[in-house]
């Protein structure tokens, strides 16, 4: 089945095709087999007949990732090597190659170093639920390194930095480039990637819960501040700007999400511009999304609408909508 797009204004008005008619529905309904879809793979029961369903569905991906055993193994861990190692082999498996895991310590007020366990545990294990529903397949580039780390302080309380996603250079032995120590290694195309440098910093729900009732980040339900840094940093994964060199995936569908996205934000600076001058807009539908998606420009925007549709299911902004729309249809629907 062709996949058409327009990603324009008129995609609001029915500018999308490409999905599946009533004809190819019962089509398959006749089958009676799971036929080969985003939802059926990540249920692991493509070709089962209907009614099969084992009993490790959903909680297994495809290529029978266990993901509730990664939670349980990470749930267990009460020491630093255990938990590393346990982070390593979690990673390991879901990304399909090693990655380096990175540990930060911190200094308490007698200058004893000291790990926050549990913050870390909480992040990893909100990877793990995010990696179910989300393949690392979808990236933009490839995870190369997980940093959980000491928080580095922001201008205020509300604006301390929870995490990061950096791009940065690899040679071929996945060994991090500097630039200016390293040019001649740029030299030759073929000899260095792209990667992405996920961080995530310490928990303060005091600092979220400011941030979101500010305005200041997109919405967020109070059971699901905890989550908020994991889920916004990993739209930046999902999505980014720069092509280096020809570097950006390839993937068909995710060159299509790119566009796509750029064409959204166009259309949402747009509306933002009318929204600033009091032009007629129907605010209704607008809902400005938040201050970091305003001033952030699209990496921001698009970090923000998909922490939200993450974290606020009861969401009707309109933009926040169409890019998760967007996003089902070019990832989840084929």
């Amino acid at each position: 089945m062709e996949l058409y797009i327009d990603f324009g204004k008129s995609w609001v008005d029915g500018g999308v095709s490409g999905r599946e008619d009533d004809n190819d529905l019962l089509e398959k309904a006749r089958s009676g087999i799971y036929q080969n879809t985003y939802e059926n793979r990540k249920l692991n029961r493509v070709g089962q007949k209907y009614g099969n369903v084992s009993k490790e569905d959903g909680e297994k991906q495809e290529g029978g990732l266990d993901f509730s055993k990664y939670i349980d193994e990470i749930d267990a861990q009460s020491d630093f090597d255990g938990l590393q190692q346990t982070l390593e082999k979690t990673f390991k498996d879901i990304l399909g190659r090693e990655i380096p895991i990175q540990i930060n310590k911190e200094k308490d007020g007698s200058g004893k170093e000291i790990i926050d366990i549990d913050s870390i545990k909480h992040h990893s294990k909100q990877l793990v639920i995010m990696y179910q529903k989300y393949p690392h397949q979808y990236h933009q580039y490839p995870l190369k390194k997980i940093v959980f780390g000491s928080t580095k302080k922001g201008l205020n309380k509300a604006l301390e930095n929870y995490g990061s996603v950096e791009t940065r250079w690899f040679n071929t032995d996945g060994d991090e480039l500097d630039i200016e120590r390293d040019i001649s290694g740029f030299r030759d195309r073929d000899q260095w990637s792209i990667g992405n440098v996920l961080q995530l910093n310490k928990i303060d729900i005091g600092g979220v819960n400011i941030a979101v009732k500010t305005g200041w980040w997109a919405n967020c339900t109070e059971e699901n501040y905890g989550k908020l840094s994991a889920t916004h940093e990993f739209g930046h994964l999902v999505f980014q700007t720069d092509d280096y060199d020809g570097k950006m995936n390839e993937n068909e569908r995710i060159q299509k999400y790119y566009d796509g996205i750029n064409n959204i934000y166009g259309d949402y600076v747009l509306d933002m511009e009318s929204y600033i001058m009091g032009e007629d807009i129907d605010e209704d539908k607008f809902q400005n999304i938040s201050k970091y998606a305003n001033k952030g420009g699209i990496e921001e925007f698009h970090a923000e609408c998909f922490s939200e549709w993450e974290n606020y299911p009861k969401t009707k902004k309109m933009y926040v909508l169409k890019v998760k729309e967007l996003f089902e249809i070019i990832f989840k629907n084929n």
